[in-house]
């Protein structure tokens, strides 16, 4: 039997801060045919925007030193400000209310159901406007 999610994200975090296993398998998980991998396949749809520039420039981001938990708390989510898509459509819906403009940007391929929720509801809102972007998270 496979474990839940949760188990099986705090196993790959603890893995991930070990002193020498994390280093190994984040250089491993960083080289250029798995950022332009990566790329492919979580952010760009159009694999023509995926030049050579942008993968070596990501591969030097992704080995820059820097604190041991800050990767794999970006990977699984912990630097999200919003722990719920409930805590994004609060914060969308107290937008009229406040009178702030705001163009929201989100991927339109991305959990297209709550792309499609989310479109529904800024619809609705005179001081939202949605650009949904051709892409996985951007393109």
């Amino acid at each position: 039997m496979i474990p839940p999610i949760n188990v099986l994200l705090a196993i790959f975090y603890r893995l991930y801060v070990t002193p020498v296993i994390g280093p190994a398998f984040h250089k491993i998980m960083s080289t250029p045919a798995q950022m332009k991998k990566n790329l492919a396949s979580h952010v760009f749809v159009n694999e023509a925007n995926i030049t050579d520039e942008l993968v070596l420039e990501m591969n030097e981001l992704a080995l820059m030193k820097r604190p041991i938990y800050l990767q794999p708390s970006f990977m699984l989510g912990h630097l999200d400000p919003y722990k719920s898509n409930i805590d994004v459509e609060n914060v969308l819906k107290s937008i009229d209310e406040k009178q702030i403009p705001v163009n929201l940007v989100l991927g339109s391929k991305i959990y297209e159901k709550q792309f499609e929720d989310l479109r529904k509801m800024s619809e609705k809102m005179q001081m939202c406007k949605l650009t949904p972007m051709q892409g996985a998270l951007w393109s």
